[in-house]
């Protein structure tokens, strides 16, 4: 196994806010090298291609007016720079000189040399510099950036930001290009003669360094650009010495053409530009259903939103969040507390809002779930928990699918078309999905007094009880994001889009178990690598839809290959909270003791970071960055593992678990040993509050292919696990003292000097210590603690 920093991909979009961790998780030594490396890890197996430019021009940028035949002449574009002494960027300029003089793009839109103006509104971990930007004439004025719709947040930097000379601007960019010197290419494309599975096994992804980094510049631009602004697509250009590449993202895949000699075929290139700038927004990409407040809803939010007021600069807008009667009810909102940090997940967003019809505050998520057989919305799980009386969860408000045009991914349609050449990763359909709640609550990191914190929790747990033996519903995402708290310190279970239907009911386990019932979306595949998000779902096969293709051109042997989808078994959570099985194992059936277990690890966490322990620096350090970071590739299994420190502090007799100890907190260091000791309870005198339930009590009811556990383990039920909860905040000995930093401030130091060529990251004149609100690969602690220390999130 080969150790690694925990991988961008297993960090992000774990559901609901992040504003927490982003705050006190471990930062990996950053490299903009590395960073744009794991970009192109992340995107691997989803680049759907090489489809002909003509059919890409027919199905995702029609026009109404007919094109002329004589845009450009055939070789218009060879008077592009070339030659070993030309730099990649004197290539920039005679591009947009050549597209402005053929007035390829008016009257909407112009090219702009970005390639020395990184985006100051990005996070630090997200400046990069696109080589050329199109932006809409109407929105890119350098004497004029807007400013009308924006009050700058107090921040030393803020004048800086808001600099016209800075040409970047992810929230108004409709297009990158990405251009290189020689050969080199992100993608190979495959003979023409070439079909069937020699076509699927050819590399279509181009391995070598430079295609990969290639790659990864695409991914990070596209990945911007989609944070930064609300999108249902985006388009992208790629550019070598002599070959022309359209790119289509959407939050499934990305649709990439085969290449063209533009030097030879400008027409080609031309009419790519020709078509963009007469496509509506809507085409583009551009969501549709959010607007930019007015002067007086921009005001009101403010005022209300003032608490979650964005430490960058990002507009007021208003968004429309479906009702039971199809209308779009309006939620103004003020930059996202959580944003989306990867390209082809489920791009979820959390806001607190403002209901401009109630001014009330409430709490808005979108993200774009698996839309397939058997995988229920997150709405309608909130719903049904609330009918049913479930404890400590939210109140859902009103929310369901979007049901607009492209607001249903397309790309996931050309798995199986004719000409796709390569592996790909799991490619399905997704839905966008946004609702509100009456809820919008605090992180953990914000309890007052240690009891309190415990308590908290002991109410997620109960909400996690109720779910799971009311609903038959497990929540599979238990982490320090989405155990919350309200103002009175009450616990509250969020974020429930990871959530799985238990077939057989749990408050019969052991009837179930004998009669050999499982619940079939859980029955284990035998193929298939984890989802490399660590976020996905357990997918069932893939279904075809009857609904229409928005552009008409869906053909019969090129929709979805059913057999292509066999089901698969996924790992399910955020990283740092899950189990150690589920780490160790990557095959392994998500139950529910992972979900307890975690509950653990949030107490843990929480309780290492501020409040007094018996180890020093350097062991906390090192007791926390073994136990929540540990990752490793498993180059058999081809997925990443870990959960071994884990392992070794709940089951090891000589655990550090044994020894750990809070002063003033006597019963939460009895909390500690009994919920992490793996042995049967003792008689003892010190011990006898502490005694549960008869130790042969039946293990809980597990599926097929799960690992084996003892019985005895004090984290196997509910009700022994919330008793060990109620013993301890019924004892006395807790100290009201909680530190109000973080312990830990940084795991491992990074270099903030590095930078890259092409789309480079640049450091913002901020402290390195800050975390992005927007970083989920580099954690670090905050010196200020709390939700308001964000400098910078999904």
């Amino acid at each position: 196994m080969v150790q690694t920093t925990l991988p961008q991909r297993l960090l992000c979009e774990t559901p609901l806010v992040t504003r927490t961790l982003q705050q006190l998780l471990p930062a990996a030594p950053f490299s903009a090298t590395n960073n744009i490396g794991q970009m192109a890890r992340d995107t691997k197996g989803q680049c759907v291609g090489p489809i002909s430019h003509e059919r890409f021009f027919a199905e995702h940028m029609s026009v109404d007016e007919p094109v002329p035949g004589n845009l450009v002449a055939a070789n218009y574009f060879d008077t592009m720079p070339a030659g070993k002494d030309k730099a990649e960027k004197d290539m920039y300029d005679p591009l947009i000189k050549l597209v402005a003089n053929a007035k390829l793009l008016d009257p909407t839109c112009v090219l702009v040399n970005t390639s020395n103006h990184a985006d100051f509104n990005s996070y630090v971990d997200a400046q990069w510099k696109p080589d050329v930007t199109c932006y809409l004439k109407e929105d890119f004025c350098k004497e004029n950036p807007r400013d009308e719709d924006y009050k700058p947040t107090k921040t030393k930097d803020s004048i800086k930001e808001r600099n016209p000379d800075n040409n970047t601007f992810f929230d108004r960019s409709q297009l990158c290009i990405e251009m290189k010197l020689d050969d080199v290419s992100p993608f190979n494309d495959p003979p023409k003669e070439l079909s069937g599975e020699a076509l699927r096994k050819f590399q279509f992804e181009n391995k070598t360094e430079e295609g990969t980094q290639a790659r990864g510049q695409i991914g990070a631009a596209l990945t911007e650009i989609c944070a930064r602004q609300h999108r249902t697509r985006a388009f992208f250009v790629f550019m070598n010495e002599k070959e022309v590449r359209f790119l289509l993202h959407d939050r499934c895949a990305t649709l990439v053409t085969r290449a063209v000699n533009y030097r030879e075929e400008s027409g080609v290139l031309a009419e790519f530009f020709w078509r963009f700038a007469r496509m509506t927004p809507a085409q583009r990409g551009i969501d549709e259903t959010v607007r930019l407040a007015t002067s007086d809803e921009r005001d009101i939010a403010m005022e209300k939103l003032e608490r979650w007021a964005p430490k960058k600069h990002r507009p007021v807008l208003v968004m429309g969040v479906p009702k039971p009667d199809g209308e779009m009810h309006e939620f103004a909102v003020w930059g996202a507390m959580a944003e989306p940090k990867t390209l082809h997940g489920r791009s979820t967003r959390a806001y607190p809002a403002v209901d401009l019809e109630t001014g009330d505050v409430v709490f808005l998520k979108e993200t774009w779930r698996a839309d397939l057989s058997g995988m229920e919305k997150e709405s309608d799980i909130l719903k049904e928990l609330n009918d049913k009386g479930v404890r400590y969860v939210p109140k859902f408000q009103y929310g369901d699918d979007i049901k607009q045009p492209y607001h249903t991914t397309n790309n996931h349609r050309y798995v199986n078309a004719s000409w796709r050449a390569g592996p790909l990763r799991d490619v399905f359909r997704k839905t966008h999905h946004r609702f509100t709640e009456l809820f919008v609550g605090n992180h953990l990191d914000k309890f007052t007094t240690p009891k309190n914190l415990l308590r908290a929790v002991s109410h997620a747990l109960i909400a996690h009880q109720d779910a799971y033996e009311i609903c038959g519903i497990f929540h599979r995402d238990v982490s320090g994001n989405n155990v919350m708290m309200d103002d009175e310190e009450n616990g509250c279970l969020n974020d429930w889009d990871l959530a799985k239907r238990i077939q057989s009911h749990p408050s019969r386990p052991k009837a179930a178990a004998e009669n050999g019932a499982v619940d079939e979306e859980d029955q284990p595949s035998d193929e298939g690598p984890e989802d490399e998000e660590g976020d996905a779902e357990d997918l069932p096969a893939l279904e075809e839809h009857d609904d229409d293709d928005d552009e008409g051109n869906e053909e019969d042997d090129e929709g979805v290959d059913l057999d292509e989808f066999s089901r698969h078994t996924y790992r399910t959570g955020t990283w740092y909270f899950m189990s150690s099985l589920i780490l160790r194992y990557p095959e392994k059936v998500h139950d529910l003791q992972d979900d307890l277990e975690s509950f653990f690890y949030v107490v843990l966490f929480f309780t290492l970071q501020y409040l007094p322990v018996n180890l020093s620096q350097a062991a906390l350090v090192d007791l926390m960055q073994s136990v929540f970071e540990e990752c490793r590739l498993d180059r058999d299994l081809g997925v990443d593992v870990g959960g071994i420190a884990k392992k070794h502090l709940i089951m090891d007799d000589d655990s550090k678990l044994r020894t750990l100890l809070f002063p003033g907190n006597r019963s939460l260091t009895r909390w500690f040993q009994r919920a992490g000791d793996p042995t049967p309870l003792h008689d003892s005198e010190d011990d006898a509050d502490y005694e549960t339930e008869d130790d042969s009590a039946q293990v809980p009811f597990t599926p097929q292919r799960q690992i084996p556990l003892p019985v005895n383990i004090n984290l196997r039920d509910h009700n022994s696990f919330l008793q060990i909860f109620e013993k301890a905040l019924n004892r006395e000995h807790w100290s009201d003292y909680r530190k109000q930093t973080a312990a830990v401030h940084r795991f491992t130091a990074s270099d903030p000097t590095e930078t890259q060529a092409g789309l480079k990251r640049v450091r913002e004149g901020e402290e390195v210590s800050t975390a992005s609100k927007r970083s989920r690969s580099e954690y670090t602690m905050s010196n200020q603690g709390g939700i308001n220390s964000i400098t910078g999130l999904w």
